[in-house]
């Protein structure tokens, strides 16, 4: 049986699913986090096992720290995002109920800028059910 672990950068460790997943969140989303993750990812990597990196990787040096940290290693890197166009995320700001200091501007032009990695596999996130994605990364 593969053993496959979770590992996030958003809250901290919370809970062991069984022994052949573990779900892992740090406190926070900064260098700290992230760095903790591929420290750990790395590890997990190291022993054979499958990692899943649940992350933002909102920022470029995010995304350098998770290669720098597995570099040297011999399990492949596969990056999965998913993007969504900034007429979606203005549409997706719309329907949310909750107060920020974000505008319909702001978000657009985040959206607009994001820096995604140039090697990833990239999915739009407003077309299809999680099924249709799910399926379209394993062929």
């Amino acid at each position: 049986m593969t053993t496959t672990r979770v590992v996030t950068a958003d809250s901290p460790v919370h809970a062991a699913r069984s022994r052949s997943q573990l779900a892992v969140w740090g406190n926070s989303s900064g260098p700290p986090a992230y760095a903790g993750a591929h420290l750990l990812a790395r590890m997990f990597v190291d022993g054979g096992e499958t990692v899943v990196l649940e992350c933002t990787y909102a920022r470029r040096d995010q995304r350098a720290s998770l290669l720098e940290a597995m570099a040297g290693s011999a399990a492949p890197l596969r990056v999965v995002e998913f993007f969504v166009t900034p007429d979606e995320a203005v549409s997706r700001f719309r329907e949310r109920p909750q107060a920020t200091d974000l505008d319909e501007a702001l978000v657009r032009e985040r959206a607009e800028a994001f820096p995604y990695f140039h090697d990833a596999l990239r999915i739009e996130s407003s077309s299809g059910s999680p099924e249709d994605h799910a399926q379209s990364i394993v062929t």
